[in-house]
């Protein structure tokens, strides 16, 4: 997937899909592919143009437990979803000024070239969220830019395809949930961290990741799911939590592999897939009464993962 930097202009006519993209979610996918779709019948390059940080993490000062897909791990999810290009724009305070038609004419006519414009159905841009997909189409008109809008996925008759939805799943702890929106495993990906070697003690060696504080996480407890390393999928039990048989206080999400100890050095990127919630996180009254527990979780990470195979 090719980058484009904000300073820089697109290098020929362009397609471009504009969102916060949090989650590249099924409704993400789809303006994604029409994107792809539009730009192939106008033989033009292909891009999703979105934001860093989240806007409504300037706008709101949101902080803590929101991001569906911090940092890289958008871009790992925009590019299985088949975007050719993106370019990130810096969502500055003074960004967010900008008015509706300046950012048309500056980002979308003049830097990307655009022949071609797709959007969802809720589209806002601009200061104060005034520009509307109306808006648009009344700005892209008179300039022979086509706009596409596109209405919402259904994923049941309840239920439409949202990061807002992602966000309350993830954090009731229905991975289910989260996964039919998203398409893909909810996942966590951070530098490998030092701990305190407790594991190893207790014959279940893991590998800690510390996930970033703005990523929205779920209860506390033991999950099943496949580890990443090298973007090699390996089966693991993983506990999210403070450890309280220890005392601990800051959350880790401790990882097992199921097949044997994970070959890692602290500071590698891993990335871990969540599957299915196993049990909540509990104090237990011995190192030895958290051994037989670990290993009953193990089992049943066996026997979970054994019926949900790792997909890409």
């Amino acid at each position: 997937m090719k980058k484009l930097p904000p300073d820089q202009t697109a290098p020929r006519p362009s397609v471009v899909t504009i969102g916060s993209f949090d989650g590249v979610h099924r409704g993400h996918q789809a303006l994604i592919q029409e994107a792809l779709e539009r730009a192939r019948k106008r033989d033009a390059d292909m891009w999703v143009m979105t934001f860093d940080p989240h806007p409504a993490m300037v706008l709101r000062g949101i902080r803590h437990r929101f991001l569906i897909t911090p940092g890289v791990l958008k871009e790992i999810y925009l590019d299985r979803a088949g975007a050719l290009g993106v370019t990130v724009i810096p969502f500055t305070p003074a960004f967010s000024h900008l008015s509706a038609e300046d950012f048309l004419e500056r980002e979308i006519r003049q830097r990307m070239q655009a022949v071609a414009v797709v959007v969802g159905f809720n589209f806002t841009f601009g200061a104060r969220g005034l520009g509307t997909v109306t808006t648009l189409q009344e700005w892209a008109a008179p300039r022979g830019i086509e706009v596409v809008v596109k209405e919402p996925i259904q994923i049941n008759p309840n239920r439409a395809a949202s990061s807002s939805s992602v966000r309350e799943a993830i954090t009731a702890g229905q991975l289910d949930a989260a996964e039919a929106v998203l398409g893909h495993a909810f996942s966590v990906q951070s530098p490998i961290q030092r701990g305190e070697q407790r594991g190893r003690a207790l014959g279940f060696r893991t590998l800690n990741l510390v996930p970033p504080a703005e990523q929205v996480m779920p209860p506390f407890g033991v999950y099943a799911g496949y580890v990443l390393i090298e973007s090699r999928p390996i089966p693991a039990v993983a506990n999210w939590g403070i450890r309280p048989t220890f005392g601990g206080e800051d959350p880790v999400l401790e990882i097992h592999g199921l097949d044997g100890p994970l070959q890692a050095s602290y500071g590698d990127v891993a990335r871990f897939d969540f599957v299915g919630f196993i049990r909540e996180e509990r104090r237990f009254p011995s190192p030895d009464a958290l051994t037989d527990q670990i290993r009953r979780d193990v089992d049943q990470a066996r026997r979970m993962l054994a019926e949900k195979p790792w997909r890409r």
